[in-house]
């Protein structure tokens, strides 16, 4: 019979994160003056202090540098974190689901080693995956009762240029948007059968990210978009099995999940 109880790391990891939400999180989220304001900034600094405690890369292998926490674990993180504020709470757990897709089944060995220093290095570099379009049917809260299509409403074009991939298009719904160091774009590549996936660091010319009104949203969520976009040639997720996993992974997100979070 499959055991229902928690383990005695899964209760400690519980307990400190309650513990920080209490001391932390909540005497400023839940502040009468930001209340009253309706003040729906997100709250970096504490961003940042989850991101020091490992939250940020929860899901993330150990051998990689993460915690290796599964699925259960890094859901009961989360509930923890949006007892006291919903935003910091979605914007870590994308991060964390991402590093575990991206670094530990996705990424080649070259990209792992060039792109994952950057995120370990950096408290506030988060992950983001850019897959919906306006004009498709792939919107966030959607596609409930059917599959999804995103792979053929792609716009989104890399061109291969030199040593680089040139890319246009723009996404939008882009969950982690404002704060991401790094974002899996996927694109129609000429001559290539279906969506591929393009690894884009947030400082990549021709790059440009807006954030949205988080009135109505969880998280942080932004448009990105991309006139002339340069990225390097091996940046492109080579392993037809991993980008599959990726697509598969945003997808079910998109589909069981309210807009934005």
């Amino acid at each position: 019979m499959y055991n229902l109880h928690l383990s005695p790391e899964q209760l400690e990891i519980r307990d400190t994160v309650r513990d920080f939400v209490t001391r932390e999180i909540k005497p400023v989220a839940l502040k009468a003056e930001r209340l009253d304001l309706g003040d729906r900034s997100l709250l970096t600094d504490l961003l940042e202090q989850a991101s020091q405690m490992g939250l940020r890369n929860l899901a993330l292998s150990e051998e990689r540098g993460g915690a290796g926490a599964d699925a259960l674990t890094a859901c009961i993180v989360t509930e923890e974190l949006a007892a006291g504020d919903a935003d910091i709470a979605a914007v870590l757990s994308e991060s964390s689901r991402l590093a575990h897709l991206l670094f530990d089944r996705a990424m080649s060995d070259a990209q792992r080693d060039a792109l994952l220093p950057k995120f370990m290095g950096g408290d506030r570099y988060h992950l983001a995956f850019a897959g919906h379009e306006g004009g498709t049917d792939t919107r966030l809260g959607v596609n409930y009762h059917r599959p999804a299509s995103a792979a053929a409403a792609v716009k989104t074009s890399a061109v291969k240029s030199g040593g680089d991939w040139i890319v246009n298009g723009v996404k939008d719904c882009v969950a982690n948007a404002p704060v991401a160091g790094l974002f899996a774009v996927m694109v129609n590549i000429p001559g290539r059968a279906g969506a591929s996936v393009l690894l884009v660091p947030a400082d990549a010319p021709g790059l440009n990210v807006r954030a949205h009104d988080n009135a109505w949203l969880h998280g942080a969520c932004g448009e990105g978009r991309l006139k002339d976009g340069k990225v390097r040639a091996g940046n492109l997720l080579g392993v037809e099995a991993a980008r599959q996993r990726i697509a598969a992974a945003a997808g079910a997100q998109s589909r069981h999940r309210p807009r934005g979070i």
